[in-house]
């Protein structure tokens, strides 16, 4: 039985922390850990910037040296780590190019990095491996001032580990402004059970607060956009041939 989470960021209430409880609702997989930096950082439900038809959004407010983010881990397996690839979305809004390298969605093996995806300071993507190394950067930088999507796949494997992404500038298009896929041949650790969406790693000194909605992962391909008109959302793995 394949497994998909999804969550839209907008079961709370405006300004509210995000908590294991008030991130569940109808067809949202709650969240099975918020961590905001020992209170430093903040993972908020906003309503200044949002992914329609949604009303309010996930602000991330990062720490210079801690971390901010939703995570599952329970709800995929753990330290099971029952998944050889799974496919994640995540909708992003950046005012502007962060001024340190940062880390916004990261899977890993137990408590170790498989992968991490990351925005530079010249907003392009940055896929990064189990040591944190880096595999490749999109030509392509992130539009600013408006969400963005963000797509992809990791294989976890220490010596045959692969990295995907796709950058959708045009949030929920089904074709993308950029791809970049790895050779096969890259230390992405292992088996993974846990997946953070936010801030999940110091990378780099970053206080300015960004926002994510609409985030999700799935062994059985491809989420897609969550909204188009010919869309209903959901895994489909056929947009992605």
């Amino acid at each position: 039985m394949s497994t998909t989470l999804v969550n839209t960021l907008s079961t709370g209430s405006n300004g509210a922390t995000l908590t294991t409880g008030n991130t569940a609702g109808t067809g949202q997989n709650a969240a099975d850990a918020i961590q905001t930096g020992g209170g430093f950082g903040s993972v908020t439900f906003d309503s200044t910037h949002v992914h329609s038809p949604d009303t309010l959004s996930c602000k991330i407010t990062p720490a210079s040296t801690t971390f901010t983010y939703f995570q599952w881990s329970t709800s995929l397996g753990g330290g099971l780590n029952p998944f050889t690839q799974l496919w994640f979305r995540q909708y992003l809004y950046f005012t502007a190019n962060p001024a340190a390298l940062v880390g916004v969605l990261k899977l890993e093996h137990v408590a170790t990095q498989t992968c991490q995806i990351a925005i530079t300071t010249g907003g392009q993507v940055r896929a990064l491996d189990g040591g944190n190394g880096g595999i490749f950067t999109t030509t392509a930088s992130i539009a600013l001032n408006q969400f963005i999507r963000i797509e992809g796949f990791c294989i976890g494997d220490p010596s045959v580990g692969q990295v995907e992404v796709k950058l959708f500038n045009s949030a929920d298009s089904t074709t993308p402004t950029e791809t970049k896929t790895s050779a096969a041949n890259v230390n992405t650790t292992g088996t993974m059970g846990t997946g953070q969406w936010g801030c999940p790693s110091f990378i780099g000194s970053l206080t300015d607060p960004y926002w994510q909605a609409d985030i999700g992962v799935s062994d059985a391909g491809y989420l897609g956009p969550t909204n188009p008109a010919s869309y209903t959302g959901g895994v489909n793995p056929a947009l992605f041939p």
